[in-house]
């Protein structure tokens, strides 16, 4: 009975040390497998030809794997060893197909039906009292006939034929009243415009003044200047764990002006300078013209990444000035 026992506990210790082992082993091969990506592109203004663009990314001995490609149109296609997860050139299954084929004859006949198929025929009878009791009913007036009517009723000096010379004078004046009315008015919306705009431009200029005080004041606080140092530090830190490891730019460029030309050289060679970028800029003086291929490899760690987003959330600042934490 006892050996019994201790050999069930034996079995289920062993069980559980594997599943333990295999959480281990499948937690290490998320935080520390690297995802791999890789990208190409080309480009030339003067083929005529779209860009083409290819991106790779794969993880775990290339047992996940993600492709996308743009040339003429976007491909993707994601897999598991291989196993298809999504493909955009897959084509839909026939069974879907036509299921997709039912339903939209179905809207199609629910759309041509009328009220006619919905109610009954009436008999010859019912159609002949119809009939007499639309020859009873009075003609209606047309929509002409009763926007003439409105309208005299609006203006009568419109539709009379030899007006006097005192209600010519009449409408005369109430013609100009009118054209008064309209002047005072739109001179009024432009008044009404003019002292919007100085009212948004006098707050804006409040809400800037405001803005620029209290930038300043953080400016001078000490834990406020440490805090932006130690988040910078950290982004430089982000920025080399995932940068990549090789890459490779070419880029040739002209402008139908050289001296556009000449001054795009300049500020480009400076700024890739200070960067420290080992890329090559071709400029172009004789004619118009932009072509380029560059790529780029690399690999991200999890953990590492984990790594500093932990320090930086359990920063002190952070969680005072960010997260308005209270340490006790």
């Amino acid at each position: 009975m006892l050996h019994g026992l201790l050999l069930v506990l034996k079995i289920a210790g062993i069980i559980l040390a594997v599943l333990l082992g295999i959480v281990l082993a499948a937690a290490a091969a998320v935080l520390f497998v690297p995802v791999r990506y890789a990208a190409d592109a080309q480009y030339d203004k003067n083929s005529g030809k779209k860009p083409v663009l290819h991106v790779r990314v794969t993880w775990l001995l290339h047992l996940f794997r993600f492709f996308m490609e743009y040339n003429e149109g976007f491909k993707m296609r994601a897999q598991v060893l291989f196993f298809p997860l999504y493909d955009s050139e897959r084509p839909i299954e026939p069974e879907i197909k036509e299921q997709k084929e039912k339903a939209s004859k179905k809207k199609q006949k629910a759309g041509e039906r009328t009220v006619f198929d919905e109610q009954p025929q009436k008999s010859g009878v019912q159609a002949q009292e119809v009939r007499k009791r639309i020859e009873q009913e009075p003609p209606q007036e047309t929509g002409s006939e009763t926007e003439a009517e409105q309208t005299a009723e609006e203006n009568p000096c419109a539709f009379r034929k030899k007006p006097s010379l005192a209600e010519k004078f009449k409408c005369f004046g109430e013609r100009i009243k009118q054209v008064c009315r309209r002047i005072k008015a739109f001179f009024i919306r432009i008044a009404q415009t003019i002292c919007g705009i100085f009212d948004k431009s006098v707050s804006l200029k409040e809400t800037v003044q405001e803005k620029t005080t209290h930038f300043s004041e953080m400016l001078q606080d000490e834990e406020n200047r440490e805090l932006v140092h130690f988040l910078w530090e950290q982004l430089k830190r982000l920025l080399q764990k995932s940068r990549p490891k090789k890459y490779r730019l070419r880029v040739r460029y002209g402008f139908e002006d050289s001296e556009t030309t000449g001054w795009l050289a300049v500020r480009l060679a400076v700024l890739y300078g200070l960067l420290g970028l080992d890329i090559e800029l071709i400029p172009d003086f004789e004619e118009s013209v932009f072509e380029g291929e560059g790529m780029i490899k690399g690999k991200i760690r999890l953990a590492g990444i984990l790594m500093i987003a932990g320090k930086v959330y359990f920063n002190r600042l952070v969680q005072k000035k960010l997260l308005k934490k209270s340490s006790r």
